[in-house]
């Protein structure tokens, strides 16, 4: 079988640090919340280019959080990559909506926004553009039909950390976006 990824590979040129900070961490006990979450926190944060960022278990668990938090449920209908991870589908279904799988566009892997136009109903609250390898989707179309359906926007980072959207820097969507309502709502989730 050939590996998706080498882990080890990668890491092993923080091998040192790496295990100094597990070392600590074990040591304080500190698991959950605490000094090293609130300094990870205001980190990523600032490299994010945002004033707020929360820590949770995982990518799975911010966008459930965040769905949850746009009040979206049973009866709606969430617009979703067919191209991403299972936890991106997960997180619709965790809240009882349903997900509906768009299309990518063939020249960037990422979400065609012509397929998510064609898939909005009377039913869709939300669309999840996923930001993948590196590569940030370009926001403004999905944005402009998101303004025209009155839906929101989540967009999920998880495999883009520190990619820009072409246009945009990651403060705008963190912050100045995610203010207004109703047209253009977003909400941008990473790790």
């Amino acid at each position: 079988m050939i590996p998706l990824v080498d882990v080890g590979a990668q890491n092993a040129a923080l091998a040192t640090e790496l295990r100094a900070a597990f070392d600590e961490v074990f040591a304080s006990s500190a698991f959950l919340g605490g000094r090293f979450v609130r300094e990870f926190e205001e980190a990523f944060g600032a490299y994010c280019g945002t004033p707020h960022a929360i820590g949770v278990a995982s990518g799975t668990a911010a966008l459930h959080l965040a769905l949850r938090a746009m009040e979206v449920g049973p009866g709606d209908e969430v617009i979703v990559p067919a191209n991403t991870f299972i936890a991106t589908a997960a997180a619709v279904s965790a809240v009882g909506a349903t997900p509906v799988f768009a299309d990518a566009d063939p020249s960037t892997l990422l979400i065609a926004p012509e397929e998510i136009e064609r898939r909005v109903t009377k039913r869709t609250r939300a669309v999840i553009p996923v930001h993948l390898f590196g590569r940030a989707m370009d926001l403004d179309p999905l944005l402009a039909i998101a303004a025209r359906h009155d839906l929101w926007v989540l967009e999920d980072a998880c495999q883009a950390h520190g990619a820009f959207p072409p246009g945009h820097a990651w403060i705008e969507p963190a912050s100045e976006r995610a203010a207004m309502k109703p047209a253009g709502k977003t909400a941008l989730t990473g790790p």
